[in-house]
């Protein structure tokens, strides 16, 4: 997980319920549990990294739209070329679960 400038750290950390730790231990979002923290929190709520965009609004049910998801992170750059890399992924997974 990655969180730029250290009003983002401090906002996420407050967040998350953990006072000011991730703007006073940045390292601690490396980890895997934090990381995950983060992330579900973010595409969750729209809040922090996610940029006010919400995972639901772009997957539910049979919907799923790989491109305008990018919007979650960095707008809709190289969104062809992510979405292209996730329908791939989404095969790969799906096939690994049939068996």
């Amino acid at each position: 997980m990655q969180l730029t400038w250290w009003s983002n750290y401090a906002t996420m950390s407050v967040a998350l319920k953990r006072g000011l730790d991730l703007l006073l231990h940045p390292e601690q979002v490396k980890t895997p549990r934090v990381s995950y923290e983060i992330m579900s929190y973010g595409v969750r709520t729209g809040f922090g990294f996610a940029n006010g965009h919400k995972f639901n609004t772009y997957f539910r049910g049979e919907f799923c739209d790989y491109i305008n998801a990018r919007k979650m992170v960095n707008g809709l750059d190289h969104a062809d070329e992510i979405a292209e890399i996730a329908q791939k992924l989404e095969y790969i997974l799906n096939k690994s679960t049939l068996s």
